[in-house]
């Protein structure tokens, strides 16, 4: 897995920030802006309740009264962690632990998307490594168009094409600046 620095790892102090409630639309009697500053999770008027919950906190209290577990306890911590405690470190940590021990597996299948990466292999020239360049997609042909950018030491003004169907890099314009046009 790859090393990531943390704000720590920077020197950076971490604070709960404090907040104040700037607006609100309406609120009833029981349940005033003020409110959702106030963890009390078995308190009908604290941030976890409203006059429209009937019966009031019924989950809650099951899980209280008879202590029902109502989420996996990584949950449980993971919002400790990040909202009454604000360690974004331990909660890196947690979301690791998660994830090498496949917790998040079954939802990750559920997803219709599932990108994946694969290393092309093309023959022929092609462009090299570069960042701030400009890419565009033409989905009629399958052709992939990269123009310029930076490798790092200079200015790029080469034009590529890449064909899909083919795996394939075509060099357009070695160098753009010097293409003399009649239009824009």
């Amino acid at each position: 897995m790859a090393e990531c620095k943390t704000q720590r790892d920077e020197g950076v102090k971490m604070k709960k920030l404090e907040y104040s409630v700037h607006s609100y639309s309406s609120y009833s009697t029981t349940y005033v802006p003020e409110n959702i500053k106030v963890d009390k999770s078995m308190d009908q008027s604290s941030r976890w309740s409203s006059d429209s919950n009937f019966p009031p906190q019924v989950n809650k209290s099951l899980a209280y009264t008879f202590s029902i577990r109502l989420e996996h306890p990584l949950l449980t911590q993971l919002f400790n962690v990040l909202v009454h405690e604000g360690d974004y470190e331990q909660v890196e940590q947690l979301m690791t632990n998660a994830i090498n021990n496949d917790y998040l597996a079954w939802y990750i299948s559920q997803q219709d998307y599932r990108p994946t990466w694969t290393p092309v292999d093309t023959p022929g020239p092609r462009p090299g490594m570069r960042g701030g360049h400009q890419m565009t997609l033409d989905p009629q042909t399958e052709t992939i168009y990269l123009l310029g950018g930076w490798d790092g030491t200079q200015d790029l003004s080469d034009f590529w094409s890449y064909s899909i169907r083919d795996a394939r890099w075509t060099l357009i314009c070695p160098n753009v600046e010097y293409v003399v046009s009649d239009g824009p």
